[in-house]
């Protein structure tokens, strides 16, 4: 939709702001539902582009972290009491000892998984209403692995709470 579009835009800016070595970004939105897309600087522009050099590979939809738990909440009637505290973390820790942290456990998992499946990248900007807890955990999760997933280096991840409207900026800007 029009917000990823605007998020990728975002990104664009960010990493030639910041990062001009960059090849590739990852985009990880982290709302009501996670989206991640990838963007690879070309030298040449193909028909999806994002900005100058820059394309758009693709991505990914699922759940975010608070459908996630709603959705286990809902469909399963004996985990329900687990989840009248307010919301917990996500945990990278190794195996919980208790029903509470494994569903913590198992949605970190479930959120960060992806990463490890696609193609790596050399940076990495989150945003969206759980951004903070997302960070967190990939975070632990790529101090677990050393740093290297199975296809690469994993890139640390941005907090950029303003993607969106940066991107939104950047076309108002070239439209000027």
């Amino acid at each position: 939709g029009a917000d990823r579009w605007a998020a990728a835009l975002g990104a664009v800016q960010w990493a030639e702001a910041r990062l001009p070595s960059a090849m590739s970004v990852l985009v990880v939105s982290a709302g009501t539902a996670t989206v991640i897309d990838g963007l690879t600087r070309s030298s040449q522009m193909p028909g999806d582009n994002v900005g100058p050099n820059w394309q758009f590979d693709g991505g990914v939809i699922l759940p975010g972290i608070g459908l996630m738990r709603s959705m286990l909440c809902a469909g399963t009637s004996a985990l329900a009491p687990l989840f009248d505290a307010p919301a917990q973390g996500l945990s990278a820790a190794g195996w919980p000892q208790d029903s509470s942290g494994a569903l913590a456990h198992g949605i970190g998992l479930a959120q960060t998984a992806p990463i490890l499946a696609l193609p790596p990248a050399d940076a990495m900007v989150v945003h969206g209403g759980h951004a903070q807890a997302w960070i967190e955990h990939h975070a632990e999760c790529v101090e677990r692995v050393g740093g290297h997933g199975p296809q690469g280096p994993l890139a640390r991840a941005q907090h950029c709470p303003d993607l969106v409207f940066d991107g939104i900026f950047r076309v108002m800007r070239q439209m000027a």
